[in-house]
């Protein structure tokens, strides 16, 4: 029973982050109809910010510099690249963002190094006891900060006029430029809260995990996984990240870590043949509904 605790604290803390990143990937396609693959480097950027201002700068502005940095680099490349562009067709976004992801990992590397980096611990480091397992306060403070981030947006979306122009742009957004709001304003709100969102999971994770320049990708393809479990809703997210972090570390507690990055893949895999399946004839035609399945619900681009 204390296993199964502990891998689910370690769970908890993945979700978390998973939960940040799963929400920017659904506003921003919500909004703009955009796959962002450069998702997970705000996260890198936000985290490692934060690190190196700590100690000159203090750790508030070095948090407030580390989210800031994050929204604006996710700003910037709505603003500076993808506008510009302008990609055509459902690829053309992920190339786009994917170049920037590796642009900024090498960035990251440039500055950073190539070394991890942890940020020193501002909260006890003696483990607390949960149910039965040591849990930081790191982790603890990360498990808080995201329920209140997913209550502001719960709050953001079902209680405000803002928030209900950004559902709209999903749901009717030719009504929507009919009302007088501005999509392409909305566009660049989207990318701004993704990048803030990507920027607090930076925050709350450095000081528990080390950072690097190469971690950005893989959380974010992780993050895309999480919002694709969740059919592209932002309840829906929540929970596919929740389910994919505790499965990725009951795999590697009760199997091995060498099954922890697979699980991810795998998990998805399955529940796509299910949806395929259950759609009808049987199992024919599985190829052309596995394929659909892996796209996002049909979404004109701001």
């Amino acid at each position: 029973m204390d296993r199964f605790v502990q891998f689910t604290a370690y769970g908890l803390t993945l979700a978390c982050v998973l939960v940040l990143l799963g929400l920017g990937w659904v506003v921003i396609y919500q909004v703009s109809g955009v796959l962002n693959l450069a998702q997970g480097s705000f996260l890198v950027v936000g985290g490692l910010t934060t690190t190196s201002l700590a100690g000159p700068a203090g750790l508030p502005l070095a948090v407030l510099a580390g989210i800031a940095a994050a929204g604006a680099l996710a700003v910037g490349l709505d603003r500076v690249l993808l506008r510009p562009a302008r990609p055509s067709g459902p690829g053309g976004p992920i190339i786009v963002t994917l170049g920037a992801a590796l642009v900024i990992a090498e960035g990251a590397r440039s500055i950073w190094g190539v070394d991890p980096l942890l940020l020193t611990p501002y909260l006890p480091r003696e483990p607390v006891n949960v149910l039965g397992a040591p849990v930081l306060p790191h982790a603890l403070l990360l498990w808080g900060g995201t329920a209140v981030v997913v209550a502001g947006l719960y709050l953001l979306f079902e209680k405000t006029l803002l928030g209900r122009a950004l559902l709209a742009c999903a749901q009717n957004p030719d009504g929507l430029r009919l009302s007088g709001t501005d999509p392409l304003g909305l566009r660049t709100l989207a990318f701004l809260m993704a990048g803030v969102l990507a920027g607090i999971a930076g925050v709350l994770l450095v000081p528990v995990t080390p950072i690097g320049w190469e971690s950005g990708l893989l959380l974010g393809i992780k993050g895309f996984i999480a919002a694709a479990l969740g059919r592209w809703t932002y309840p829906g997210a929540v929970a596919g990240a929740l389910v994919l972090g505790l499965a990725e570390n009951y795999a590697a507690g009760y199997l091995s870590s060498a099954w922890k990055e697979s699980v991810g893949l795998g998990l998805m895999l399955l529940i796509l043949i299910g949806r395929a399946y259950a759609s009808g004839d049987g199992g024919e035609g599985l190829k052309s509904r596995l394929l659909a399945a892996f796209r996002p619900p049909a979404k004109a681009a701001s």
